[in-house]
């Protein structure tokens, strides 16, 4: 339960009118998950710690995609907070760079089998989507910000 806390506050806060503090709130817990999990990142091989922090950070990443693909009314109002954010800070605050996520992928293989959790494999995928989910104009903007874009 606690770790769908800040996922649970997240989608009550978009279901008001303060949907741009709901996301402001959802970016400052994520970054902190972010923070943990580039600290594990060189801690090699990993333990159980390091899985934990990335399955933290990486799942709340799977939730909300989740969350924008199944419901038009979350995917609405996530467009309408998105619109009001400094997408440089928010990207830079929410996702991994490109390499970073390569080099825990990288020491997620051992022996040939992924030891991580399946968050961690798909992840560039899941900002595919997310980006897909937003609304043309926010496409855009995530398309011409370097923060986002060095997540793909």
């Amino acid at each position: 339960m606690k770790r769908y806390l800040p996922f649970i506050l997240f989608i009550i806060g978009f279901s008001g009118c303060k949907e741009d503090v709901a996301l402001r709130d959802w970016i400052k817990k994520v970054d902190e998950l972010r923070i943990k999990a580039l600290e594990a990142m060189p801690q090699t091989p990993y333990q159980s710690e390091q899985h934990h922090a990335f399955r933290n950070y990486f799942g709340q990443i799977e939730q909300v995609t989740v969350q924008l693909v199944q419901s038009k009314d979350y995917k609405a109002a996530f467009n309408r907070a998105i619109a009001k954010v400094d997408l440089k800070d928010a990207c830079g605050r929410v996702f991994l760079g490109h390499q970073d996520w390569q080099a825990i992928l990288d020491n997620c293989t051992k022996n040939g089998l992924f030891i991580c959790s399946e968050e961690v494999r798909v992840y560039s995928d899941l900002v595919v989507e997310i980006r897909k989910q937003l609304v043309p104009e926010q496409q855009k903007r995530f398309d011409q910000t370097p923060e986002c874009q060095g997540a793909l």
